[in-house]
Formats: structure tokens, C-alpha cells, sequence
């Protein structure tokens, strides 16, 4: 189909192309069957012609030969004793042979039958000529006129019916020979007729359907997008079209554009917020520092432990500050990655300075291992491995793990694979759903078992996020009530990569560079795993 017809397909709504289907694959089916009805009517027409014409013809040519004989009977009753009886048998006779004959023509053989009628005729006139002899009482006369005038001609009208015979015969032989030939041919291309209105009712099904299965499956496709956070319709997402569909991508059109303008504004507002919250509660743990100092002057000891406690709640709104600046960076695509060549076992150092006293002050062993096989550097973001992969782990590890447990990070090469490195993060804490296990890295998830605290669901997603911009993976193992262990797997050295990495360097996207910029960050493309 050309394109003038696909543009005609594309101005009708998806009703009129359905019925418009079905009426094609009906009429390529019923055409078949148009064809066997016709070929039915032939062979129809065949049969009542054996039976109306050549069988009437084949029953007045038997009538006929059985008139002449009776015509034969009544001459010679009426020569060996004429009277009027006889007389009126043989006229009689003769002419029910007419009407027998008349019945030949009428069945269309009167060009065939033209010697009998002639026959018949010179009977006639030769049973008159006996007739006179009769009346002259000439019976000697009428018997030898009978042998030697009548009998010839009644030899010549039988001769001549046996020719009708044959031309009767052979009519109805070639009629029984169309009527097989015809049901042959029917009987073989039935078959082929009926594949083929099927492939082409099937063809015909398939290209009207493909109409609006293809944008429909864009329109998946983009919604599927969309589902991932991509805020744009595809170009390929026509809005042109009349039909049903066209609606529908309008409607997506329009959804997606106010998704994104919703998406822009919150992430104006999260960056608003974070930039406008930092500056109190920086002031807040100034002063408070200022006052534990005894800048303003001696404090008691239950006005220290109030500003101790004022202090920790302003680091722990900075903490949750932070993690509206990373949420912010993480959707806006603006996380960058500083590769250097990193000690290991400065990351162990830095790990241990920065957990001990938690560990300390929770009553939990707390183990930082380096295995002597493991390379000394790795080119890695070090502050953000330590703080947003590391620290997220550590921190969910003791933050589920009650007095007296233990928590663990061991660093050991990936054997066989010596160009990466494993780090691990146990716990012998609260442990992990086996149902849950699959969504922990979700952006936004939180843990739905009692027994774990829940927090912001977005470090495990970030952390994710980074060991991939690393090249690396990572996964996590828990039984619940036994403790969890997540394991982290990233390459030695970042392979063709120099300087810094960007969340994605292949996709750029206009919105994730608007958002970067709202959250001091340089102009960064969009995250990819």
C-alpha cells in the first residue's frame, strides 16, 4: 500500500479501520465461494440438460422406433383385412410418431431428425397411394405395393433414427465430459483460492492492524520512559493523527509536559529549601559551639547537656540537608565522579576514625579488615565511595544492629579477577525480609518489617548509583533476625576514563542541566546504571 493509502488509513478512527478489516477479509473469503457457486450453476445447467433435453430425446427416440414398428403392425393388418378400424389404427400410429418426433426437435435435435421427417413424409404419401389400391379392392395390388414401396421406407425412417441415436449419444457424452471436467477443476481450485483469500485477508489484517499496533507500542515505550523519569514525549509520538490514537498521545503529550514542569518545580523548591535551611542551622551549631566554649559565659551542667542535644539535632538536620541536596543531584543527574588513585588503606583509616566512637557509644564491634592480597590504590571518587557508598552502608549497619552486635568491613581482591577489588559491609543486625531483598536499592522504598527503623529510602538507591558510575556492582545477602551484608565490586583502575566522570557522558539532557545548576552544580547529563 502506498503512502496515499496509509495517509487515507491514518485519517479514520480505529472503529472504521476495524469494520474496514473485517469487511476486506470478508469479501477475500467470500470470493471463493462466488467462484464454487458459479462453477455449481455450470455444472447445474449440465445436469438439467442430460436430463430435459437429451434424456426427453433419448425417450422420444425410443417411442419413435417403437411408432414405426406399430405403424409396420397396423399396414399389414390393414392389406390382410381392411376396414375401417385398421384403417384408423395405422393413422393413429403415424401420428403419435409426428408428436414423437416433434418432441426430438424441441429437445434440439430437429437438424439431425430432418431424414426421419422426411421419411415419415414419403410414408405418408406412399400409405395414401395404398389406401387407393385398398379402395379398389385391389388387395393383390396393395400387398405387393406393400413389400416392395412401404417397406423400403419404413427401412430408411428406422436407418435414419439410428443416426438421431448417435448424435444423442454423443451430445450426452460430451456434456458428462464438461460436467467431470468441471468439477475438477472446481475440485482443485477451491483449495487454492481459499489460501489464497486466507494469506490475503491475513495480509490485509496484518497491514491495517500494524496502523495502530506500532504507535502503540511507541506510546508503551514512551510511558515506559517516562516510568524511569524521563519527562519528555519522543518525537516519534505523533500528535497529528484524527484517530483515537491521536488523542491519546495528546493526552500523553500534555501529561508528560505537566510532569516535567512539576519535576522542575519541585526540584526548585528542594534546592530552595536546602540552600535556605543551611545557613540556620549553621548558625545554630556555631553558637551552640560559641557556648559550650564559654564565650558567653560559665554554663551548668544541664545547660551543657541542652546544647549538647541542640547540636546533635542540628547535625542531624544538616544529615537530612545533605540528603535532600543528593536526592536533588541524583535526579537531576549532576552526581560527578573525581577519579584519583586512592590508598586503600586510607579508605580503611578513614572509615575507622569516622565509625569508632558511634561504635563505642552503641556497645558494637566494629572491624575494618584490609586483605594483604588486595592492591594498594584504586582509582576511584575516594570522598564519594567513603561517604555516600561506605557511609550508607555503615550507617544502616549500625543503625540496625543492637548493643553487643558486631559490624564489619573487609576489602579483599575479586579472585580470580584481579583487577577488582570487593568490598564488603556485614552486620549481625535485625537482617532483611527475603521479600524485600529485591526492592532495597529503590528509590524512595522503605522497609515495611516492624522490626527496622525507617528513614529516607534514597542512600541505597545513591549509593547504587555511584558503584555503577564506577564501572562496578552491587548486591546484598540477608537472612532475617541472622544479620545483612551488602557486597560492593569495583574495577582497580576506571578503563579509557580520564578526568571527570559525569553521571552519564552519552545522553545529555536539557532538564537534568537546569536542575544542576539550581543545586550549585556544573551542567551534568542524565544518570544511566
Amino acid at each position: 500500500m502506498n503512502g496515499a493509502g496509509l495517509g487515507f488509513l491514518r485519517e479514520m478512527t480505529l472503529r472504521k479501520r476495524l469494520l474496514l478489516t473485517l469487511a476486506c477479509m470478508a469479501l477475500v473469503l467470500v470470493l471463493p465461494g462466488l467462484y464454487a457457486m458459479e462453477r455449481l450453476d455450470e455444472i447445474r445447467d449440465i445436469a438439467f440438460e442430460l436430463k430435459a433435453e437429451h434424456g426427453s430425446a433419448k425417450v422420444a427416440l425410443g417411442r419413435l422406433e417403437a411408432g414405426l414398428g406399430q405403424v409396420d403392425a397396423n399396414l399389414r393388418s390393414y392389406v390382410a383385412e381392411p376396414g375401417p378400424e385398421s384403417r384408423a389404427g395405422v393413422f393413429e400410429t403415424l401420428g403419435r410418431t409426428r408428436t414423437e418426433l416433434s418432441e426430438l426437435e424441441k429437445a434440439g435435435y430437429a437438424e439431425d431428425a430432418a431424414a426421419t421427417m422426411a421419411a415419415l413424409e414419403h410414408l405418408e404419401y406412399v400409405i395414401l397411394r395404398l389406401e387407393r389400391l385398398v379402395y379398389a379392392n385391389d388387395l393383390s395390388g396393395a400387398t405387393d405395393f406393400f413389400f416392395e414401396e412401404i417397406q423400403p421406407v419404413l427401412a430408411d425412417a428406422r436407418a435414419s433414427l439410428s443416426k438421431v441415436s448417435e448424435a444423442v449419444d454423443l451430445r450426452s457424452d460430451l456434456a458428462t465430459e464438461r460436467a467431470a471436467e468441471l468439477s475438477s477443476t472446481t475440485a482443485k481450485a477451491i483449495p487454492l483460492a481459499l489460501l489464497m483469500s486466507l494469506g490475503l485477508a491475513i495480509a490485509i489484517g496484518i497491514l491495517i492492524i500494524r496502523t495502530f499496533i506500532t504507535p502503540l507500542q511507541q506510546l508503551r515505550g514512551a510511558m515506559a520512559r517516562v516510568a524511569q523519569g524521563e519527562f519528555q514525549a519522543p518525537p516519534e509520538l505523533s500528535a497529528e493523527r484524527v484517530d483515537e490514537l491521536g488523542d491519546l498521545n495528546r493526552s500523553f503529550i500534555s501529561m508528560t509536559e505537566q510532569l516535567a514542569e512539576l519535576h522542575r518545580l519541585r526540584a526548585e523548591f528542594v534546592s530552595i529549601v536546602t540552600h535556605d535551611l543551611k545557613t540556620p542551622i549553621n548558625v545554630l551549631s556555631g553558637y551552640s559551639e560559641m557556648l559550650q566554649e564559654g564565650l558567653y559565659g560559665e554554663l551548668s551542667d544541664p545547660q551543657r547537656e541542652a546544647l549538647t542535644a541542640m547540636e546533635e539535632q542540628a547535625g542531624v538536620l544538616l544529615e537530612q540537608v545533605g540528603q535532600l541536596v543528593n536526592l536533588s543531584r541524583y535526579e537531576a543527574g549532576a552526581f560527578r565522579l573525581l577519579l584519583e588513585l586512592t590508598y586503600l588503606a586510607d579508605i580503611c583509616t578513614g572509615l575507622e576514625r569516622t565509625f569508632e566512637a558511634l561504635a563505642r557509644q552503641k556497645g558494637i564491634r566494629f572491624e575494618v579488615e584490609l586483605d594483604p592480597q588486595a592492591p594498594e590504590k584504586i582509582e576511584v571518587d575516594a570522598d564519594r565511595l567513603r561517604n555516600e557508598v561506605l557511609g550508607n552502608l555503615l550507617g544502616n549497619a549500625f543503625k540496625f544492629t543492637p548493643s553487643g552486635g558486631r559490624v564489619s568491613v573487609r576489602i579483599r581482591p575479586d579472585m580470580p579477577r584481579r583487577d577488582r577489588v570487593v568490598i564488603e559491609v556485614s552486620d549481625s543486625g535485625v537482617g532483611i525480609p527475603v521479600h524485600e531483598l529485591p526492592q532495597v536499592f529503590d528509590m524512595y522504598y522503605q522497609g515495611q518489617s516492624g522490626t527496622r527503623t525507617k528513614g529516607s529510602g534514597i542512600g541505597l538507591a545513591i549509593a547504587k548509583e555511584i558503584v555503577e558510575m564506577h564501572g562496578g556492582e552491587i548486591g546484598v545477602q540477608s537472612r532475617e533476625g541472622r544479620g545483612t551484608s551488602f557486597r560492593v565490586t569495583l574495577p582497580v583502575a576506571q578503563k579509557g576514563q580520564e578526568g571527570p566522570i559525569d553521571a552519564s557522558q552519552t545522553a545529555a539532557s536539557p532538564d537534568a542541566a537546569k536542575r544542576a545548576a539550581e543545586t550549585d552544580q556544573p551542567p551534568d547529563l542524565k544518570l544511566v546504571g
